[in-house]
């Protein structure tokens, strides 16, 4: 598998390829439900800049979380994937994930598992969290999966 790295600040110049995998992603029919879902009860993302960073941010002003992925195997450490979360008591709720489309089930490298790499960096996180127990995901809508983080 290829090296990523997980990073929660973006630099300003990742701005036209964040939108593209946010908000225009080809992937994003497959789970349109549990979009729906997320931003129905946590909010719209939206990208904010702070300083010389790019955050993603929530509409409903609730605090969110992200992670953004990079690709140093490619030039330039490409953005390949984000995961934005949030905490709910004792759970960190992912209300998005969103992978380049060559990196999803059906791209062309798909044996990086990314999706599965950026929940499991989730639950490492959420392991090094005092109080936290679980982390859950909307998969295909209302129906919430949730992963216990030990």
């Amino acid at each position: 598998m290829r090296s990523i790295v997980f990073t929660s600040a973006l630099d300003l110049g990742y701005r036209d390829a964040l939108e593209r995998l946010l908000f225009y992603n080809g992937n994003q029919k497959t789970a349109s439900n549990a979009i729906l879902v997320a931003i129905e009860r946590f909010g719209s993302p939206r990208i904010e800049t702070k300083g010389s960073r790019l955050w993603v941010t929530l509409d409903s002003g609730l605090e969110a979380q992200s992670l953004f992925v990079l690709d140093p195997s490619e030039t330039g450490n490409p953005l390949v994937g984000i995961v934005v979360y949030t905490r709910d008591n004792d759970t960190l709720v992912i209300l998005f994930v969103a992978v380049r489309e060559d990196f999803s089930s059906l791209g062309t490298k798909a044996r990086e598992l990314l999706f599965f790499r950026i929940v499991d960096e989730v639950r490492s996180v959420g392991r090094r969290i005092r109080g936290i127990s679980s982390i859950t995901m909307f998969l295909r809508g209302a129906t919430a999966a949730r992963i216990p983080v030990k």
